[in-house]
């Protein structure tokens, strides 16, 4: 299913797509490029995920902004993964800064209401706990913090988003 928001539209990821995913992975894992990167990246998508490529709403002149996952953790629960093409990486910090509604904002919260619409109650993501960035932008969507951990030497911080409180408007963009 086709998913539009106000800044984007989202594509179920199909095998054609896995190539733009391996894309995205590697630049995650090029130290010179900067990139953003919200949980792990999968090695590949799994058959039970639930993802879409995600592309801005310009008709023609439309870009891949990059790819959100769901994988499920539970019956009731999933853990999210999103990556985020290098063009809309460099601009989100300032655009955060000026309250400005972002694509990345919008691709998330149109997935969380399509998940949420599935049946699943709670979200969760895992982010490195020096990831200033991701942590304030997913706490403006309406993440947050549940937990801390530590996996490999590396400190993460554990945020999630249930149902009810996106439906109570926690997150909401006013």
């Amino acid at each position: 299913m086709i998913l539009t928001g106000k800044k984007s539209i989202l594509f179920p990821i199909t095998r054609k797509d896995y190539g733009y995913l391996e894309k995205l992975i590697q630049t995650i894992k090029d130290e010179t490029k900067p990139s953003w990167l919200v949980g792990n990246p999968p090695p590949l998508v799994k058959e039970q995920s639930e993802g879409w490529l995600a592309r801005t709403k310009e008709g023609k002149a439309s870009r891949n902004i990059g790819m959100i996952l769901f994988t499920p953790l539970t019956v009731f629960s999933a853990t999210m993964q999103y990556l985020i093409d290098n063009i809309f990486y460099n601009g989100i910090d300032k655009e955060l800064k000026n309250d400005r509604y972002t694509y990345a904002e919008d691709v998330i919260r149109i997935a969380l209401d399509k998940v949420f619409e599935n049946g699943i109650a709670k979200v969760e993501v895992p982010v490195m706990s020096d990831n200033k960035l991701t942590l304030a932008f997913l706490k403006r969507v309406g993440f947050r913090l549940e937990g801390h951990f530590k996996k490999d030497e590396d400190n993460y911080f554990l945020l999630t988003i249930w149902k009810e409180e996106k439906k109570n408007g926690i997150g909401k963009k006013t």
